[in-house]
């Protein structure tokens, strides 16, 4: 029994070292071949082609029986066995002889640490061959060879020592071939995990890579938010026809006449006999395909009203645009005038810095003086342009601001808007002398402010009128773009409108095209009513004069004036989203008729440039201030944190002083007390 224990000990020492090895060896796999390398590329094939036929042997044994042997297969096992019994006669000297015993007792303890190594690395060994090893068909008798705890026992190891030695070369070269296959498919793994790690790892990027493959990046949540968006808009779309679905459409008279038709179409069997059984269905059948039809008629009336509405709409819209465009015009010569004063600013104050180098006896020294005019007219003459500019900006502004006002007003707020022909030539004189006066005011400031300034060279002076003449430039750029700003506010609402009347005329186009459907399928009926009428069969049931036979024809009779009547109901709920989605149309185009100024403060829609401003600004502080309040918050916190705790600290020590004060003075009263009679 000890034998055999010291030699699966020394079986499995054997097989563990070899084992380590061996894992070693097969874990030691090449980079993917994406990395680049050629040399780094051939390694698995060197790998695998440069071992000795012994080392493939050794390999092929351990991937076939789930072990490892450090001996070869040319070993002889009586050897092994003598081994085997030579230590464990060196280790039962060693336990039990009585001269060892002090060194026993130690021995004992490092066999028991490395038989605890050697399991673990049996563990090891068996989870590293299940990744390496595949089942073969020699796969049954080699496990049916292994004992429980996974040693091997001597016969198996003879006989498979024997069954390896004789092994022809091309089973060694078929199970060469494996494990090449199990190595590609570790190098495919890892090559693609490592690229996928890559990629994980790479920045997103909106460019183009280097193979030319373009990488989008894209915020989820802005598409969400994007799609809910465009969601609830469709739902409010459809609002409107979900509520006219949900109530009744059709009248009462239209009820009782609908109902009255089927009772009457059904019952013509009985009534005088039968002799009204071929006027009665018919008629009932025209009587609903008519309804319908005056359904469709309706409805598409509705939607062509609405049609009509949105394209009135959109041609305001798009006046609006054009007048809006044009002060686009005349706007767009303010900056150039700002630059041209801002660069007469700029030359007014390196002339006299020139002309103090220039000789004063030369003949054209009386023309260098006249230069220090040439900068305060140019900057006052860019003032006045930009004046003009500004007086047609707001002409064209006000025009597109206005433009619809009285086209889409309703009857009761015409009054406001409506102007008689001497008003409107007035205004247009005033509107001329406006802009004369404004020419004249931003002309004449400038010179006058700076020639009365006191005691002043002619330089000074020029240089203060080129300034001034400059403010006032920028301040008529800024005014521009004022008004400006609230015409192409006052414009894209106007666009929205007629996009919001067109969308609902084409809602009620939606609905309204299911209505020539609806009445054709009435008139189907009415037809297929006047023909079942008049065939023979119905003449046979009513000769028969069996109540099966009434109730058949009865049914037959009234079939189609059902569905006649079912389809008029359906036109009528069509109409009524028609109807809806018209008078959707009419009222959002009625917001083109709003008046915008700036007075109204309370009932402008339109931007208000300075409110805007400040609007943006808030934003923008509260968008900063909120991350920065966290982060105050939480230094805060951590002050007050460190101010508790150094609180409680000194308090402790306070507490720790008194009691070793309170300590020391009772070991000194007690120590006094004993010394006394001494000293005495």
């Amino acid at each position: 029994m000890t034998t055999q224990i010291s030699n699966r000990r020394s079986e499995d020492s054997v097989s563990t070292n070899l084992l380590v090895g061996v894992s070693s060896m097969s874990l030691k796999t090449p980079p993917p071949s994406g990395s680049g390398s050629s040399s780094e590329s051939n390694t698995a094939t060197s790998w695998s082609a440069g071992a000795g036929e012994s080392a493939l042997r050794q390999v092929q044994f351990l991937a076939s029986r789930a072990s490892v042997s450090k001996l070869s297969t040319n070993d002889d096992v009586d050897s092994i066995n003598e081994r085997n019994q030579n230590q464990n006669q060196k280790y039962k000297k060693k336990y039990n002889d009585g001269t060892d015993s002090m060194f026993s007792s130690f021995t004992w303890r490092l066999d028991r640490a490395r038989e605890r190594r050697l399991e673990e690395k049996k563990k090891k060994r068996n989870m590293i061959l299940s990744q390496l090893t595949e089942p073969t068909a020699t796969s049954e008798l080699q496990q049916s060879q292994l004992e429980p705890n996974g040693i091997f026992n001597n016969s198996g190891y003879n006989e498979d020592s024997s069954r390896y030695s004789n092994t022809s070369d091309d089973v060694v070269q078929q199970q060469q071939q494996q494990l090449q296959q199990q190595q590609q498919q570790l190098l495919q793994t890892s090559s693609t995990s490592n690229y996928n790690k890559q990629q994980r790892q790479q920045p997103p990027d909106t460019g183009t890579t280097g193979t030319g493959r373009k990488i989008v990046t894209s915020s989820s949540k802005r598409d969400e938010q994007v799609l809910a968006a465009l969601s609830n808009l469709e739902m409010d779309m459809n609002l409107l026809d979900n509520l006219a679905g949900q109530r009744p459409q059709l009248t009462v008279l239209e009820l009782i006449l609908l109902s009255f038709s089927v009772t009457a179409a059904s019952a013509s069997p009985w009534i005088f006999g039968g002799q009204l059984a071929e006027v009665l269905p018919p008629t009932a059948a025209a009587f609903s395909a008519a309804i319908g039809i005056g359904a469709e008629y309706v409805g598409r009336v509705a939607v062509a009203d609405g049609k009509e509405v949105a394209a009135a709409t959109i041609c305001c819209a798009s006046e609006a645009e054009g007048f809006l465009a044009n002060a686009e015009r005349a706007k767009a010569i303010t900056p150039l005038c700002v630059g041209v004063s801002a660069t007469a600013t700029t030359f007014s104050l390196l002339v006299p810095l020139v002309l103090e180098h220039m000789s004063s006896s030369s003949p054209t020294s009386l023309l260098y003086n006249e230069l220090y005019l040439a900068c305060p007219l140019i900057s006052v003459l860019s003032a006045a342009v930009c004046s003009l500019a500004l007086q047609d900006t707001k002409v064209f502004c006000d025009r597109a601001t206005s433009v619809g006002n009285r086209r889409f007003a309703k009857s009761g707020l015409v009054g406001r808007t409506w102007k008689s022909t001497s008003e409107q030539v007035t205004s247009k004189t005033e509107s001329y002398r406006k802009k004369w006066r404004s020419f004249i005011f931003c002309v004449l400031p400038a010179p006058i402010l700076g020639s009365i300034v006191p005691g002043a060279a002619l330089a000074t002076k020029g240089v203060i009128i080129t300034a001034l003449a400059a403010a006032q430039t920028a301040y008529l750029l800024a005014d521009c773009e004022f008004c400006l700003a609230r015409a192409t506010d006052a414009v894209a609402i106007k666009a929205r409108s007629a996009a919001v009347c067109d969308t609902y005329a084409n809602q009620g186009a939606r609905s309204a095209a299911i209505l020539p459907f609806t009445s054709a399928l009435s008139g189907l009926c009415a037809a297929a009513t006047a023909a079942i009428v008049e065939l023979p069969f119905l003449e046979t049931l009513s000769a028969t004069g069996t109540f099966a036979s009434l109730s058949a024809e009865m049914a037959i009779v009234a079939f189609f004036p059902i569905f006649s009547t079912l389809f008029a109901a359906a036109a009528s709920v069509s109409k009524a989203r028609c109807e809806v989605d018209a008078e959707a149309a009419v009222q959002a185009a009625s917001t083109l008729a709003l008046e915008y100024s700036v007075e109204d403060g309370e009932e402008d829609p339109v931007l208000r440039p300075f409110r805007g401003v400040s609007e943006l600004i808030r934003l923008v502080f509260i968008s900063t201030l909120v991350p920065t309040q966290r982060i105050v918050r939480k230094i805060f916190f951590f002050k007050s944190f460190s101010f508790i705790y150094g609180s409680f600290r000194r308090r402790m020590n306070s507490f720790r002083r008194n009691d070793n004060n309170v300590n020391n003075n009772e070991a000194n009263s007690v120590g006094g007390g004993e010394a006394s009679p001494a000293i005495a």
